[in-house]
């Protein structure tokens, strides 16, 4: 049995090393302060080119330019000055370093869709008709560095984000509506669905895509549950119906009916 690694929940902005071919800092100043440039010996590191992503088709493809208008904005705390950002270029953190990497599953509002490059990641809410939402058409939506590298392995389920909010909709008369939703990574490959189960018998499935999976779970109204509730959680990978791997962990259970 494994825990859960949790990867950068709500937040984790930006990577970053001053070097030939790598990511490039550039600081970002709140305040009138002179900028300190940052320690990139502080700050992770994308994963090597090794690391392969999963191959994505034309139409994967034009989702992802679809869901991402312009490069994304990428940034961290300087850990030399909590007062000072450091903004990320260089290799993974272009559109075009970005691909699909898992899709939930469909509801009656829509799908949760989760990009990432070798760097970052961000996630892109389709509705019914498979048109991203408002926000995610804006110019240099936000993406996230990688908690944990892609280059890492651990024994056990990582999820990567929790998070969630409103959902729009092209109807003005429509009800509102909200989303939630846990993405991540599962440890080894082949598997092709995972099932979360809670203690109190609450459970929720998502596909896998190579190790990738998407969480979500919608509801009517304009707040969905608080994802700040964590428990225990039962989580099993399955290839068909032969359960791979199976681990006992906490996670946020809003994600879970």
């Amino acid at each position: 049995m494994g825990g859960v690694l949790r990867g950068a929940a709500w937040a984790g902005l930006g990577t970053a090393a001053v070097a030939a071919g790598a990511l490039v800092v550039v600081l970002i100043v709140t305040d009138p302060s002179p900028s300190i440039l940052a320690d990139d010996s502080l700050l992770p590191k994308p994963a090597p080119k090794s690391v392969a992503l999963p191959a994505n088709t034309p139409d994967q493809l034009a989702l992802v330019r679809s869901c991402m208008v312009g490069d994304p904005l990428i940034s961290v705390p300087d850990p030399s000055d909590p007062r000072s950002e450091a903004k990320v270029t260089g290799p993974g953190t272009h559109v075009a370093d970005f691909r699909v990497l898992a899709t939930s599953d469909r509801d009656s509002r829509g799908r949760t869709v989760l990009l990432g490059s070798r760097a970052a990641y961000r996630l892109c809410l389709l509705d019914r008709a498979g048109r991203p939402s408002s926000n995610d058409q804006s110019l240099h939506q936000a993406a996230k560095v990688w908690g944990v590298s892609l280059a890492d392995v651990p024994d056990n389920v990582i999820c990567d984000d929790t998070g969630g909010g409103t959902l729009d909709s092209a109807k003005p008369d429509a009800e509102p509506g909200w989303e939630t939703h846990v993405s991540g990574r599962v440890p080894v490959r082949g598997g092709t669905r995972v099932i979360f189960t809670a203690s109190d018998g609450r459970s929720a499935e998502a596909p896998v895509t190579d190790r990738f999976f998407v969480l979500r779970r919608t509801g009517t109204g304009l707040q969905g549950p608080e994802l700040g509730q964590i428990g225990d959680v039962t989580v099993k990978l399955y290839k068909d119906h032969r359960v791979l791997k199976q681990f006992s962990t906490q996670m946020s259970t809003a994600v879970l009916h």
